[in-house]
């Protein structure tokens, strides 16, 4: 059986104090609240848990979808950084790759690399 100290213990509950008292002085009866009022208030008991559940959850969904956006942001950005490329060269490349067109000019890729070598580092 459930206690009324179990079912009222939120400072809330006054209006249930006072109805509880009430029904006790309507039955005329010295000894606890019926069952059935017990029960009763045993369920608002839950459904005020389940609520207060319910608003952690949303709470942890709400900083979830918060961390979501600042990493999709921080990702739009690492993208936006990236270069961009022609994909009409890239394709050109392929076809000519395909064909065995392809020629490398040893010298000026030797100077690209060099140029290459020769940039200072990105600064951070």
């Amino acid at each position: 059986m459930v206690s009324h100290n179990d079912v009222l213990r939120y400072p809330e509950d006054d209006l249930m104090r006072v109805r509880l008292a009430q029904v006790k002085k309507s039955e005329n009866t010295p000894g606890a609240p019926s069952d059935e009022l017990l029960a009763v208030l045993a369920k608002v008991r839950d459904a005020r848990a389940s609520r207060e559940h319910s608003a952690r959850t949303a709470e942890d969904l709400a900083t979830g979808l918060q961390k979501l956006a600042r990493l999709t942001a921080e990702l739009r950005t690492a993208i936006e950084g990236l270069p961009s490329m022609d994909m009409a060269k890239v394709v050109d490349l392929h076809n000519r790759l395909e064909k065995g067109k392809f020629e490398i000019d040893s010298a000026k890729l030797a100077e690209k690399m060099l140029d290459f070598d020769r940039r200072e580092p990105p600064k951070k």
